[in-house]
């Protein structure tokens, strides 16, 4: 059975609950895009290699033991951003909002997700959409 930590944790210091130290616990590795820093306290979920005790984080604090792929992906789900809209080439965008005709005024009050998001919406260069995975039935 597939097992998994959420880790609540000090997203400044990077110090985890429980001595969990990324550098040193080679057993317990974060799938790419399974990490939030934009909420406090930051929150991870780290897939935990097969054969490594994990008895020792039941019971701390910040720290969940989730067990089996829909305990993890539903978690995933509740503490994940799942599709981010990231400007990867902002003058080609720009640009771009200027040859379709659109006004910059869209884009003034909007953080630089939302700003992603309204420039993806409107099928701008320079601008893509990343998904982050759930793990797969197996």
């Amino acid at each position: 059975m597939k097992k998994a930590l959420l880790i609540r944790f000090d997203g400044e210091t990077g110090v985890r609950p429980g001595g969990i130290n990324p550098r040193v616990n080679q057993g317990l590795l974060c799938p790419p895009g399974w990490q939030n820093l934009d909420v406090e306290p930051a929150v991870e979920i780290r897939m935990v290699d097969d054969g490594v005790d994990v008895s020792q984080y039941e019971g701390v604090e910040g720290i969940t033991v989730l067990e089996g792929e829909a305990a993890i992906n539903k978690a995933v789900k509740a503490n994940i951003v799942l599709t981010h809209y990231i400007i990867t080439d902002e003058a080609l965008m720009l640009a771009h909002v200027l040859e379709k005709g659109l006004s910059l005024d869209d884009l003034v009050g909007k953080s630089g997700p939302e700003a992603a998001k309204w420039a993806y919406d409107a099928e701008l260069a320079g601008v893509t959409k990343r998904e982050i995975k759930l793990l797969e039935k197996g």
